[in-house]
């Protein structure tokens, strides 16, 4: 007989328990990971939701400085702003605070976002501060399309801000390929019978010769004219407090001849009795300067291209219906600038030596003496052209409108 002898388990056995135990601890940490890296995963979302929440608050907190700034042009004072714009600051699940420092003209104000529970973000902008809003109106001259392409010709001073359009009248673009082609309708803005297109880059939207100029003051004006002004603002600029009219000039299709010692602006030069700013504050011309000073002749702070978005101004279109302050309407601005106006048959001729007997309407009136003394109220409407000749000065009083249906040269 063999004696009885222990029994031991099967080696193999054993290894599968020790590779089951370590599949198990495996699993286990597969799943601790699992969970840690989806926490982190929520914890990075929840971060970028709060930052984002934090971003948009500053971002509207920006908005409302726009809004405030653009609802109060005249106010200056950065703690009278400041209060306003942080009267009201709570948002859905966020706030924003906003600051400002106290430099002229140029002006950097910050607005903090913050967000439940603990996210923050800040938005930096440089604001500029305009006496003179970007308008039709702010202008000393402010053209559509031109005549024959060439909006501006001669030996001439302008005193402030040119802007020219050289934009194509309006029309319907049934091909939808950016370009009007025969048979779309269109508007006839200036009722020549045909399409005009925008002016082409190498055609002149501002030609200027000779002695010529654009100034951003006073200078060189006659002062029998700068009398008859008022005040002139001033700004700080280069070390000094200077008159300045916050002129630009800006030229969206065209380009602008300067010729002979014609310029925009002139060097910056400090002093002066009164002291005055020389310098344009902006140039945005497209399709650039040619001529013999070109570009060479443009003294500005800033020049690019045309900066304002398509659609921002627009030519008037006085064939649009007009309904006026008393709840009128009229088919066209024309007929309510004709409806009470003093209306004028044929030509009216403007020319110092020539005597304009008092004519008088409804709601205007116009006369000038044989020294070019014109006085005219309301609104005068003219059925043929206007015409102002001759080389001496022609003085006027009065607030009103000259208006004609055909050329004003």
């Amino acid at each position: 007989m063999q004696p009885n002898r222990p029994k031991h388990p099967h080696p193999e056995r054993g290894a599968a328990m020790i590779v089951t135990l370590f599949v198990l601890v495996a699993l286990v940490l597969i799943a601790t990971v699992s969970v840690q890296m989806s926490e982190t995963e929520m914890d990075i979302a929840g971060n970028m939701t709060r930052k984002t929440q934090a971003l948009l608050a500053a971002e509207a907190g920006m908005a409302r400085v726009e809004a405030v700034m653009t609802a109060n042009p005249d106010m200056v004072s950065r703690d009278s702003l400041s209060y306003i714009i942080n009267s009201d600051t709570a948002l859905p699940h966020a706030t924003f605070s906003v600051s400002m420092d106290t430099t002229m003209p140029l002006r950097r104000v910050i607005a903090v976002g913050r967000s439940e529970p603990g996210g923050v973000a800040a938005v930096q902008v440089t604001y500029r501060y305009r006496r003179n809003p970007i308008n039709i109106w702010n202008n000393a001259i402010f053209a559509g399309h031109g005549q024959d392409s060439r909006s501006i010709r001669g030996n001439v001073g302008v005193h402030g801000s040119v802007h020219i359009l050289g934009d194509g009248e309006p029309y319907i673009d049934v091909n939808g390929n950016g370009v009007w082609d025969a048979g779309e309708s269109y508007t006839d803005a200036n009722h020549d019978g045909t399409y005009d297109g925008p002016m082409p880059p190498d055609s002149v939207a501002l030609s200027m010769t000779g002695g010529a100029s654009l100034y951003n003051n006073y200078t060189g004006m006659n002062a029998a004219i700068s009398s008859r002004l008022p005040p002139i603002t001033t700004t700080y600029y280069g070390g000094e407090t200077v008159q300045t009219l916050d002129a630009e000039l800006r030229v969206k299709h065209g380009n602008v001849v300067l010729d002979g010692t014609a310029n925009v602006g002139s060097p910056d030069i400090a002093g002066g009795s009164p002291p005055m700013k020389e310098t344009f504050d902006g140039a945005y011309v497209t399709d650039g300067f040619t001529g013999s000073g070109g570009a060479d002749a443009v003294y500005t702070d800033a020049s690019s291209g045309y900066d304002l978005p398509d659609g921002k101004l627009e030519m008037p279109n006085l064939d649009e219906p007009y309904t006026d302050a008393g709840g009128t309407n009229y088919a066209t601005y024309m007929d309510y600038l004709r409806s009470d106006a003093l209306v004028i048959t044929g030509d009216l001729v403007i020319e110092q030596g020539r005597i304009l007997p008092l004519m008088s309407g409804p709601g205007g009136s116009i006369s000038m003496d044989a020294f070019g003394n014109l006085v005219a109220t309301g609104k005068v409407y003219v059925e043929g052209n206007i015409i102002i000749k001759g080389r001496r000065p022609i003085q006027y009083d009065g607030r009103f409108s000259l208006v004609s249906e055909g050329n004003v040269t």
